[in-house]
């Protein structure tokens, strides 16, 4: 199972039962078709943020990088999140 689409299943299912006003629920105790549906949700919603956006570079301009460096690193979080997401593909 991959670390992040767990991390970002849980923090979703988390944020349902605070929406739903109901008793809690933990994680663990969700059930394996409740922690699927989560899980693609999680999947969706790391796809959704495989391309890094002109925020994220304005977050981290100031830095010493050469001027350059947004091609290389633009890659690198794609792949990233493509080792996330293939991870989480191989485990289920």
């Amino acid at each position: 199972m991959s670390e992040m689409v767990e991390r970002v299943a849980s923090a979703l299912w988390h944020n349902k039962l605070q929406q739903m006003q109901t008793p809690p629920i933990l994680w663990n105790d969700a059930g394996p078709k409740r922690q699927a549906s989560c899980r693609e949700e999680a999947r969706a919603a790391i796809a959704a943020m495989r391309e890094p956006t002109r925020e994220m570079e304005a977050g981290i301009k100031g830095n010493s990088l050469r001027e350059d460096w947004w091609p290389a690193f633009a890659e690198h979080y794609r792949q990233m999140i493509d080792a996330a997401m293939e991870t989480s593909k191989k485990a289920d």
